[in-house]
């Protein structure tokens, strides 16, 4: 066993990080070689700490969410592959989502619709997850998901701990090679009883509008 597995395995739990692991299971292309370490964190607080034992070994990482939107190399991955799973969804004052990364859109609309929140139904059926749809700014009918984002969690190379980031400009791109990770966001996803409603094609209340962000 590597160091690098070691400490791992100390911090995380035995036999939670795999070597050798094929890829392309985990994506929607289903090709793509083996990662030369798999692990799937079940937080935000574990993928943080996986991601300073990466940086404290010199391991390189790279993150595979939902598997949408992603070639993986016949020759594999070298380093460690992070596929973040489960995560948790609340509100968060009034008004607001925290999601972490790892929630896929589809679980998030499903939450937001659930708790009686509008605004973000729009991109039901979104392949992928939180994280992947900040670092692309995720988009559906012209309207981008950075719009609804007042704050995200980031962990970048520079630093060894995770901090709030609150964007410069919702509908910039989310494409920012400088922040390494997003272990969750923040959404304003206003309630049901602040958004203003128009009859659909079928004489269903739907919303028409969006309470600004």
């Amino acid at each position: 066993m590597t160091p690098f597995a070691a400490a791992v395995d100390g911090a995380l739990g035995a036999d939670r990080l795999r070597s050798s692991i094929a890829l392309a299971p985990f994506t929607t292309f289903r090709v793509g070689g083996a990662a030369e370490w798999l692990l799937e964190t079940r937080s935000s607080d574990e993928l943080v700490t996986a991601l300073k034992l990466a940086r404290d070994f010199g391991v390189p990482v790279t993150l595979l969410g939902g598997g949408s939107n992603v070639l993986v190399s016949d020759r594999g991955v070298r380093g460690l592959v992070i596929r973040p799973r489960g995560g948790d969804v609340r509100a968060v004052g009034e008004g607001g989502v925290r999601a972490d990364a790892a929630v896929t859109i589809n679980g998030l609309v499903r939450w937001t619709i659930n708790h009686g929140r509008a605004g973000l139904e729009a991109w039901a059926g979104t392949p992928g997850t939180v994280g992947g749809a900040i670092f692309g700014n995720a988009h559906f009918a012209g309207r981008l998901i950075g719009e609804l984002v007042t704050g995200v969690r980031i962990v970048s190379r520079q630093r060894n701990c995770a901090r709030p980031h609150a964007p410069r400009s919702r509908s910039a791109s989310g494409r920012n090679r400088s922040i390494a990770r997003v272990p969750a966001a923040s959404f304003r996803i206003p309630s049901l009883a602040a958004t203003e409603f128009r009859k659909g094609s079928r004489g269903r209340p739907v919303p028409s509008s969006i309470a600004p962000v």
